[in-house]
């Protein structure tokens, strides 16, 4: 976990010094049940990816709640002959809309020149 932080700073570091833009952003979850997750884990990544963009003057967004439970899936499961599982990583056609569209909005924001997140 540690390591995958430092190179994310490392490449937001690095995109800054070639003057590219970031957009760092908090993916779509799963919220109509119980999540997979430790939350107070969860709860600090998000903050320290929101640190992250904040000391580096780059964009920061959390789509966490944007895709509706109707957009999500299930998958095959894990064990031999058991019914399908939730899908906690994946959502439908209609939640890739609805992610695009949010992530284009954010974009749109990040490469005009008013921008001052």
């Amino acid at each position: 976990y540690l390591f995958n932080l430092l190179a994310l700073k490392e490449i937001v570091n690095s995109a800054g010094e070639q003057g590219i833009k970031v957009l760092l952003y908090i993916v779509p979850l799963r919220d109509d049940v119980k999540v997979p997750y430790d939350l107070d884990q969860y709860g600090e990544f998000k903050s320290e990816i929101q640190l992250i963009a904040k000391k580096s003057g780059v964009r920061f967004a959390n789509f966490e709640s944007l895709v509706p439970a109707e957009f999500w899936g299930t998958k095959s499961a894990t064990t031999f002959g058991s019914k399908p599982e939730l899908d906690f990583m994946h959502f439908q056609a209609g939640g890739h809309q609805l992610l695009a569209d949010a992530i284009y909005g954010e974009l749109i924001t990040l490469w005009s020149k008013d921008s001052k997140r």
